[in-house]
């Protein structure tokens, strides 16, 4: 009897519980385990628990209003005129410098798994059968996260320039100079520069040390949840509402796979820039009093220049735990392996294959007792994103300017409000920034020890395997040979004629021990 029979005992995946009747291996058993596979205080980032992140980006925009230029009508009234005219004009640069950072962040995973290996309770000596295992991941199996530490601050840019330009024109006429009156002629003044500023400060820090603290220009002013005011209630700097920097994902899932993520805004801010970068000082609005003669004076500019933001800062985080079950076959006494490619090899411990990849096996001595380890090879994907909504509004809210003349014979005033000089709004919606998207190995799940089974040498002319020899081995005999099935080749040639059943004959009359 050849050693290299393929058995009988080939139980399809699909009969992992119930095998067809009546076959020579109906007989089995099922090892079934329920494995829970635990890893804790594992890094959410594939670098380690030491990751740390920093971005850092300034948003600005340019000002630039060219000439802006106001030529009221000229006024008369007693032979004299008065013609006016005024010019104006800005440039700079108004903006936010935002950072942000994440450090840390952990993984727990609780992995359930029922687990089921079909083998039989006997097989004959030297034949190769298939142990079926069977592995399903239960919806009790859960992802946690412990969220990593957010920072983030924000520098207020505030540069900005102008001047201005003012001409008033008086001139008499004869009768007006007979009373006194003369021409005075031409009146300028030029300011070059009236404002300048240029200021970058850091107005705010959220977070900068994981106690989940806001700082106003370094003074701890809050903490989550709370919404602040920063200077005078009727106009503050500046209003916060401090969210929690914390994501705590959570999921649970089946067919080897979880998925967890959330969401957090750290902060909403409306900032008055100019306020806070100034200390409500007039520095970025100003006018000049000039007094040009006696009787000729006037006073011009730029009423306060108003910057506001309005900034929303959060990130969100999307994971994905995709896992692999494989086993280990432990055998108290050596057997036979046979790979897919037909390679064979003698060992006492097979694996790890996955567990529906183990290799065909047969007895080289019996019984045999078989101890399964069970392990998981996981993924974990890190998607994690920083979010920001940016909304910019300024505007120099107008211009104002005032001429006075006063003779003998004739006063007047020449009065003017314009703007706003500029109005403008800018917006950097939603952009979103990729932190981190890896995907790498998720380590620290212990070994799960299943149930051990044993399988008994098998007589091979017991063909019904009911432990005794009779006529109906003969039977079931003939029936595999009729059907072609390798256990009937008896003899290990690769054909089925008269010598296996030459061969089955002299099997059957040595006996079983």
């Amino acid at each position: 009897m050849a050693a290299s029979r393929v058995s009988r005992c080939f139980i399809s995946s699909a009969s992992l519980i119930t095998v067809v009747a009546g076959s020579a291996c109906a007989q089995t058993q099922v090892s079934s385990t329920n494995a829970l596979f635990i890893t804790s205080q594992q890094s959410m980032w594939a670098s380690g628990t030491g990751f740390v992140y920093d971005f850092a980006e300034d948003y600005t925009y340019g000002i630039s209003t060219g000439s802006l230029t106001v030529d009221p009508a000229p006024v008369s009234a007693s032979g004299v005129t008065v013609d006016t005219r005024f010019a104006a004009s800005a440039w700079g640069e108004l903006g936010v410098g935002i950072a942000f950072g994440l450090n840390s962040g952990l993984v727990d995973a609780a992995l359930n798994y029922d687990i089921g290996i079909e083998a039989p309770n006997a097989a004959p000596l030297g034949e190769y059968f298939q142990l079926n295992a069977s592995a399903v991941m239960k919806p009790t199996s859960s992802l946690q996260t412990t969220s990593p530490s957010a920072h983030a601050h924000l520098d207020g840019i505030l540069a900005f320039a102008n001047n201005l330009f003012a001409e008033a024109k008086v001139s008499c006429s004869a009768t007006t100079a007979f009373f006194g009156g003369i021409d005075r002629g031409t009146f300028q003044h030029r300011s070059y520069p009236l404002v300048s500023v240029d200021i970058r400060e850091t107005l705010f820090g959220f977070n900068p040390n994981g106690n989940g603290r806001l700082y106003w220009k370094g003074n701890d002013v809050g903490g989550v949840g709370e919404v602040i005011e920063i200077g005078n209630p009727l106009a503050p700097a500046a209003q916060f509402t401090v969210g929690d920097w914390r994501i705590n994902a959570s999921g649970t899932g089946t067919n080897n796979h979880i998925s967890a993520d959330g969401s957090t805004s750290l902060l909403n801010v409306l900032l008055d820039i100019d306020s806070a970068l100034t200390g409500g000082s007039p520095l970025t609005g100003a006018g000049i009093s000039v007094n040009m003669s006696s009787n000729v004076s006037f006073d011009t500019g730029y009423d306060v220049i108003d910057f506001d933001v309005i900034h929303d800062i959060g990130y969100q985080q999307a994971f994905d735990l995709d896992a692999a079950l494989n086993v280990e076959l432990y055998f108290d006494v050596p057997v036979n392996v046979m790979l897919s490619n037909g390679t064979t090899y003698t060992t006492q411990t097979l694996g790890p294959v996955p567990v529906s990849e183990i290799p065909q096996i047969s007895l080289i001595s019996g019984p045999v007792t078989v101890t399964p380890k069970y392990l998981v090879n996981a993924t974990l994907r890190n998607d994690t994103d920083f979010i920001f909504d940016i909304d910019f509004e300024n505007k120099a809210a107008h211009g104002w300017f005032d001429f006075d003349f006063n003779s003998l014979v004739y006063s007047t005033s020449v009065h003017k409000n314009f703007g706003p000089l500029w109005s403008q709004n800018y917006a950097v919606a939603n952009p979103t920034i990729n932190v981190y998207d890896q995907t790498f190995a998720l380590g620290g799940f212990q070994t799960v020890t299943g149930t051990p089974f044993t399988i008994e040498s098998a007589c091979y002319p017991d063909c019904d395997n009911t432990g005794t020899l009779n006529i109906f081995d003969y039977i079931c005999f003939g029936n595999a040979y009729t059907s072609g099935e390798q256990y009937a080749d008896c003899n290990g040639d690769g054909q089925f004629n008269v010598f296996d059943y030459i061969c089955f004959g002299n099997a059957y009359a040595a006996g079983c021990p």
